[in-house]
């Protein structure tokens, strides 16, 4: 199903569900989910099913639950989201993805302008946010039970207030390729790595933020060598937690800079080696 400059409006209480290999693409369009708490908008996939928008003027997605969905192939191409926004302007409030069954990511938003608020996300096969050379904020949103990364950012601007992340197997959130991401009074629990910065990256932490049983609290170290040093900021010493740093990453805590002990090599004892989960 393909639309193309159409101003969309889906009404609450609503139910959409694809069979098959059923793909929706949305194209140069405005778009409009006006759910509700008590009657929310379902979408949900029965087979090999994807949700693609491409070039939203503008959209809000209101109480809209997506499960079931798979990322998108149609045999000739394919995409690594079950749900993508390219070079869009996104809103998502009070939302939830939940039990997709195959692909990188719930949710992938590409080039595009973000708002995500109040939002759920659920039992992800792998990534639960993929955010590509995008600028955006999430608020008040809850990651639980998470195949891989919760929030992975590459070339973008993001800041993350009030959420909590717990059970992610892998990277809770990751700063990387230039990323500059800001972390305000949110909570990583259960989970594999709680905070990543590489590449280039600024990762700045900052409030009343909690890492309770991690498997390792932080790591910074430089992935692709073309890029500029990883920077951390943390408002508090980075000797209460667990880290693997490398020397070649710029670090600003409470601790005495030559308190720190510095990992060589760190990306070889992540991605499943010794902490976190190697990518399906």
């Amino acid at each position: 199903i393909e639309l193309k400059n159409v101003n969309l409006f889906v009404e609450k209480g609503t139910t959409i569900n694809f069979y098959n290999d059923a793909k929706w693409i949305v194209n140069n369009s405005e778009v409009y989910f006006n759910g509700v708490k008590e009657r929310q908008i379902s979408i949900h996939g029965n087979g090999n099913n994807s949700i693609f928008f491409n070039e939203l003027k503008a959209s809000n997605f209101t109480s809209v639950v997506f499960s079931g969905l798979s990322n998108y192939n149609d045999g000739c191409k394919s995409l690594p989201s079950a749900v993508t926004f390219y070079n869009s302007k996104v809103d998502l409030k009070d939302c939830t993805f939940k039990n997709n069954k195959v692909g990188d990511d719930i949710l992938n938003v590409f080039q595009s302008e973000f708002t995500i608020d109040n939002c759920n996300f659920l039992n992800v096969f792998s990534d639960a946010i993929d955010s590509d050379f995008s600028t955006g904020s999430i608020t008040n949103t809850i990651f639980e039970e998470i195949g891989n990364d919760g929030v992975d950012c590459s070339g973008s601007v993001v800041t993350i207030d009030n959420s909590q992340f717990y059970k992610v197997s892998d990277k809770a959130i990751s700063a990387g390729e230039n990323s500059i991401m800001t972390v305000r009074n949110s909570s990583i629990k259960d989970s594999a790595i709680g905070f990543v910065s590489k590449d280039g990256s600024k990762l700045n932490i900052s409030g009343t933020s909690k890492l309770v049983s991690n498997d390792l609290d932080f790591a910074v170290f430089t992935k692709k060598i073309f890029y500029d040093k990883p920077q951390l900021n943390i408002s508090s010493s980075l000797n209460s937690f667990s880290y693997l740093i490398e020397k070649r990453s710029e670090i600003e805590s409470l601790d005495v800079a030559k308190s720190l002990i510095y990992t060589q090599n760190v990306e070889s004892k992540l991605y499943g080696k010794e902490y976190g989960k190697s990518s399906k």
